[in-house]
């Protein structure tokens, strides 16, 4: 039963029931003195049919309302909301430092109400850590005495005193979901057992090892600054994993390394990559390391230039059907570019992106765009009717780059066009595209108006440097007719989209 409505907010609800209670105890007993008064309609139901309306009640999506407002009502509904442990099995609690001791003893109670039932606990703070922390330790406490019926648990800003509640526990486990994220990095042990084996875990400031659980039925894992060897290991740990999250790869190893070693991790599906190394050996040693058969979406954020031949060599032991690619990267020469997609003909989403403002550190891609366009005008091949082209079930292409674009080349990349003079045959080309987003980051646009017509902030003006031809602009509204076609030109706080 999910109850998400924290309870500091509902403390002044708890507060009130008894009094509302009370109240409704007085005017019930004057009514049966008078005995003239029926019962409500609902009251003639059996509690057990009145309990699973409540339990509709609390997880109504639209308000998610707790349980603590139906005991206001009266003492025939307090009785049944307080005794239906299912509506008690989900705690949502937000500590400040002005949270206080009732607050926490209405959490207490809370759990206390589910009996024996799994529970969903989430735990968070936005307050600096400090003395007031000690008010919650009571709630702390009773977490850890329910771990055994935790399936699923979140703790999240807490310092180390909050953690530390969790000594070395051997007791039973159903946990499925575990986030755990302090508000720096644990220096004591958190021992959950081995009997705990989540689904899900997600970690921030959490070193693998000062964390015990069992990885072996692990699928989906989340992490913040764990370093390279942690995160190549993890994939060790969990056999099963089929999601990997990874931001603010460290550069180095941990106190507790244990090197780099291939590794080979057949279920892996869902791969993403957050390096801060600028120098790239990082990045390089995760490529030169990891084999993946069965990667499917693969998302690489790298400060350094993209490792091409690393990735290259990692693409070729995997054999895998990526699917949906998208780097991030200061640079990655055209032709590493063209080399990468042809090895992966199985792409259907590109995405290309560049966070350097320095347009000289990465080289012009026209190479790449001038393989993808097929378009006779401006292609460098030949095209001929039956030709395979390049990236042939592609879907979506989004690029963000600070290079200008060659936009008269962008229908080329849905059509295969023939020009012998000014006959125009048009081919199948790339049937299955349906999407193409091209960003311009940092121009400063110097507005023209296309029609002569209206202000700077209607959506007809457009750049005048940015697509400088009226023959452009009405073949890109053609190509808009097929597909979903977004052209924009970003600065400081200016977008433009054609």
């Amino acid at each position: 039963m999910d109850s998400t409505k924290q309870l500091q907010q509902t403390s002044h609800t708890g507060e009130t029931c008894e009094r509302s209670t009370e109240g409704s105890q007085k005017s019930e007993s004057r009514e049966d003195g008078r005995g003239s008064e029926p019962k409500t309609s609902i009251h003639r139901l059996p509690f057990e049919v009145i309990a699973y309306m409540f339990e509709f009640y609390t997880e109504d999506c639209y308000y998610r309302e707790d349980a603590l407002s139906l005991g206001a009502i009266c003492k025939a509904w307090r009785h049944i909301a307080w005794t239906t442990p299912s509506l008690w099995t989900t705690l949502v609690f937000s500590a400040r430092k002005n949270t206080t001791e009732r607050q926490v003893q209405l959490a207490i109670g809370w759990l206390h109400r589910s009996g024996k039932m799994p529970l969903s606990v989430d735990l968070y703070t936005s307050s600096q850590s400090g003395e007031w922390e000690f008010t919650i330790l009571p709630l702390i406490d009773v977490i850890y005495l329910s771990l055994a019926r935790c399936r699923c648990l979140r703790l999240r800003g807490f310092s180390d005193l909050v953690f530390s509640r969790f000594p070395r526990y051997q007791g039973p486990s159903i946990l499925r979901f575990l986030n755990l994220e302090p508000d720096r990095e644990l220096t004591a042990p958190l021992h959950l057992g081995l009997q705990a084996a989540p689904t899900e875990l997600s970690i921030n400031n959490i070193n693998l090892n000062v964390l015990v659980i069992n990885w072996s039925n692990l699928t989906d894992f989340c992490a913040r600054g764990l370093y390279l060897d942690e995160v190549i290991h993890t994939l060790t740990l969990a056999p099963r994993m089929v999601k990997c999250r990874q931001d603010l790869i460290l550069t180095g190893i941990s106190t507790s390394s244990r090197g780099y070693k291939p590794t080979m991790q057949s279920q892996l599906e869902d791969l993403f990559l957050d390096f801060c190394d600028e120098s790239g050996l990082t990045t390089n040693t995760f490529f030169q390391n990891m084999t993946f058969p069965n990667l499917s979406y693969c998302q690489v954020t790298t400060p350094s230039p993209f490792p091409t031949p690393d990735f290259l060599g990692f693409l070729a032991r995997s054999s895998c059907s990526i699917q949906t690619l998208r780097i991030t990267s200061p640079c990655i020469p055209a032709e590493d570019l063209v080399q990468t997609v042809k090895a992966l003909p199985s792409i259907t989403t590109l995405i290309l992106s560049s966070f350097s403002f320095n347009e000289h550190s990465q080289p012009p891609l026209d190479p790449f765009y001038r393989a993808l366009c097929e378009d006779s005008r401006y292609t460098n091949r030949s095209i001929l009717p039956g030709d395979v082209v390049l990236l042939p079930l592609l879907r979506r292409l989004s690029i963000s780059t600070y290079l200008p674009f060659p936009w008269a080349w962008l229908p080329g990349f849905r059509h295969q066009s023939l020009y012998d003079g000014d006959t125009r045959t048009i081919l199948p080309g790339r049937l299955h595209l349906e999407f193409i987003s091209i960003c311009r980051l940092g121009y400063q646009p110097d507005y023209a108006v296309l029609d002569g017509e209206s202000s700077a902030e209607d959506p007809r003006y457009l750049p005048t440097e940015l697509i400088d031809t009226q023959e452009t602009i009405s073949e890109l509204k053609e190509l808009g007719t097929c597909l979903c076609l977004q052209v924009k030109a970003s600065a400081a706080h200016t977008v433009v989209t054609l």
